[in-house]
């Protein structure tokens, strides 16, 4: 049998997305943290998904130095998955951390092992500065939590019309924050 990355995705998608979670497919310089963010009950996972076992080691090309970067994170990764696929006369999915690779029970027990919102941004910062930059090849550079959180631009109507990140949603407008607080991440708006 064959299947792609794209069939794991959607495969997660019908299988394990419930209409309470909040799921965000992430793409462009954005996807250097990961395919999807998932947030249920204020509680954050990261996912990494991949066609099968096999692509989980082509990760390890998206660092400056992989090694320091599991030494690092090992011990912080337990809301960060890989989830790929396998075939054993049936397709399913299965689910193990990111660094310290421990294999879950089931994708299902993964997604209830979420870390609240500061952690979960500090975990963020951490990851995405040892991953890296454009130069050398890799993903997008320099993201904090604003980049991952969500504008919502609402009508007369009251229904949302787009959706953007914060630092979009700042340079559509102009915004031009003060070179002191430029440095700084800015984690409002995360709230779901």
């Amino acid at each position: 049998m064959k299947w792609w990355e794209k069939t794991v995705e959607y495969y997660f998608v019908l299988k394990h997305v419930d209409i309470g979670m909040l799921v965000s497919p992430l793409d462009g310089k954005e996807e250097k943290l990961g395919d999807t963010i998932i947030s249920t009950d204020n509680r954050w996972v990261l996912i990494e998904f991949k066609r099968n076992e096999g692509s989980l080691s082509s990760e390890k090309d998206k660092f400056d130095d992989y090694v320091q970067a599991q030494k690092q994170l090992c011990d912080k990764d337990n809301h960060h998955y890989f989830i790929y696929g396998e075939f054993d006369g049936k397709f399913c999915l299965n689910c193990r951390t990111y660094f310290s690779e421990k294999m879950q029970d089931s994708v299902e027990s993964a997604l209830t092992t979420g870390i609240d919102k500061e952690s979960f941004a500090q975990y963020i910062e951490e990851f995405t500065a040892l991953k890296k930059t454009p130069d050398d090849g890799g993903g997008g550079g320099g993201l904090s939590l604003s980049d991952y959180s969500l504008v919502a631009c609402v009508n007369d109507d009251g229904n949302i019309v787009q959706c953007m990140s914060i630092s979009d949603f700042q340079e559509a407008m102009g915004y031009q924050p003060e070179p002191e607080k430029q440095q700084r991440p800015m984690y409002g708006s995360m709230e779901m």
